[in-house]
């Protein structure tokens, strides 16, 4: 059973979706990709205590800490998404990377090449936000796109 809750943070408030004991989705409202029935569901609970190392994690991220991972997550995608949303945690905290070295990462352990195009595809559609870095891919130039 999917639980929501909502986490108030600087960006404002992030709605966490959590089954099973892991995280499957953390979104902004207005977010592209963003479920909007989470924030009706969201809306009506307070942050449970199942919820608190995710709460942590955020807290901590946001106060400038690196935090480790320290729950899992599990979110929906096709197994090219996966692939991708898995190349993104590979990127070290406070640095970035560009589609098309996620895309030489991403075809290296797939065994085939796979397009920037491709990447931003995936990238654009990550449900976790923040813990799934896709904030730190750049295009070949080092400015945002997407």
């Amino acid at each position: 059973m999917d639980e929501f809750a909502v986490f108030d943070s600087p960006l404002g408030p992030l709605t966490i979706q959590m089954k099973a004991g892991a995280l499957c989705g953390l979104w902004m409202e207005n977010q592209k990709n963003f479920p909007n029935e989470a924030i009706a569901a969201a809306r009506s609970a307070p942050l449970p205590p199942a919820r608190g190392v995710v709460a942590q994690w955020l807290t901590d991220y946001f106060a400038g800490s690196r935090p480790g991972l320290s729950f899992p997550v599990r979110p929906a995608g096709t197994y090219f998404q996966l692939a991708v949303w898995s190349a993104l945690l590979d990127i070290p905290y406070g640095e970035m990377a560009t589609y098309s070295a996620v895309a030489q990462i991403v075809g290296e352990r797939r065994g085939a090449p796979s397009s920037a195009r491709a990447i931003g595809g995936a990238v654009a559609k990550n449900a976790l936000m923040i813990v799934v870095p896709c904030h730190r891919v750049v295009g070949a130039s080092g400015s945002l796109t997407g």
